[in-house]
């Protein structure tokens, strides 16, 4: 006989707090999203939207191709997020996507809660789990997140 045993033991996680000496000059009110640049293997990786709408992780073809990959190199890779010491190393399963698209990389739901994300839409920040459990902070890049926007209209009008 099996029982379902259930506990409310909650997982345990670094202290983030969100104040306004963080992050960058914002321009406000603002409605952006937040974008970042991220390093990938050994590349960084500007126009990372972070969309807490989506239930994949998707990056463009072309993307890859600018980090030296092709569609025969598509396998799973261990590589870290961030710069080593700064960063999370987690395996991330990627869909691949060969259209015309403003971002290179979308880190939806999935991959947020894995590296422990809590966000500051409000900030365009984001601070999140380190390997080492210190937090680590990533702000998100108004300007970039402004021009992707301007470019999906592009994209949708053409």
């Amino acid at each position: 006989m099996k029982a379902n045993i259930t506990t409310n033991k909650t997982p345990t996680t670094s202290k983030m707090i969100f104040n306004e000496k963080l992050g960058n000059v914002i321009q406000y009110p603002h409605d952006d999203p937040i974008v970042l640049t991220l390093k990938v293997g050994q590349m960084n990786v500007r126009r990372v939207l972070v969309d807490t709408s989506s239930t994949a992780e998707l990056v463009t073809m072309d993307c890859l191709r600018k980090l030296k990959y092709e569609t025969h190199h598509l396998e799973p890779l261990d590589r870290p997020l961030g710069n080593k010491g700064n960063g999370r190393s987690i395996m991330v399963r990627f869909t691949v996507i060969d259209i015309k698209f403003p971002y290179n990389v979308i880190m939806g739901i999935p991959l947020i809660k894995k590296v422990k994300t809590v966000i500051s839409t409000h900030q365009l920040l984001l601070q999140y789990e380190k390997d080492d459990g210190s937090v680590g902070i990533l702000q998100g890049d108004q300007k970039v997140a402004r021009e992707c926007q301007i470019n999906t209209l592009k994209i949708e009008m053409s």
